[in-house]
């Protein structure tokens, strides 16, 4: 009975969440449905960010979009190194990225001469995975997990040794998992 409710309460909590969390909302919208050309001056207040889980385990999509900029100048995104330097008819860039971290993406206007005219930053906040491993799936005190996707292995069960175990989480992601409340030996 006490395993059946402490998954009551995670699917419960999962539920919730995902009612109440329209941040993580999955889309496959990355097109900017503006087709009119900005300054690429103002192109920082038309950067829109996405972030979507991919089908692995701690790894997401980072997608931005803006509208068309003016002729001759180029955008340089960043991030420690040169990721891409784009044309001013593209308006789309995606990156693959791990899970469980804050980047801070920069955007350079380049002139003709490849002369900086603009920089900016726009930081993105990567939602957490909790992933169930060989090695890595017990728990020794009471424990509150706030996941965006739980990973539930069918060969390894999650063994919470007796504790109670509260998981929110965005989407739980299991074909056969186990839950086990009692202690692993």
């Amino acid at each position: 009975m006490k395993k059946a409710n402490t998954l009551l309460v995670a699917l419960l909590c999962l539920l919730i969440e995902t009612a109440c969390n329209p941040e993580f909302k999955n889309t496959k919208d990355t097109q900017n449905s503006q087709t009119e050309t900005v300054s690429s001056q103002s192109i920082d207040q038309f950067i829109k960010v996405k972030v979507q889980a991919t089908s692995s385990p701690e790894k997401y999509m980072v997608y931005f979009s803006w509208p068309k900029i003016e002729a001759g100048k180029l955008i340089r995104i960043r991030l420690d190194k040169t990721l891409a330097v784009v044309n001013p008819s593209q308006t789309d860039f995606n990156h693959e990225v791990f899970h469980d971290q804050i980047l801070t993406y920069t955007f350079e206007i380049l002139d003709q001469a490849s002369k900086i005219e603009k920089s900016f930053h726009q930081q993105v906040k990567i939602p957490k995975d909790f992933v169930v491993r060989e090695g890595q799936t017990s728990f020794q005190e009471n424990t509150k997990l706030i996941m965006n996707r739980v990973f539930l292995n069918d060969s390894v069960p999650l063994n919470t040794n007796g504790y109670k175990i509260e998981i929110i989480a965005n989407e739980l992601i299991s074909k056969k998992g186990i839950i086990r409340q009692g202690w692993n030996l």
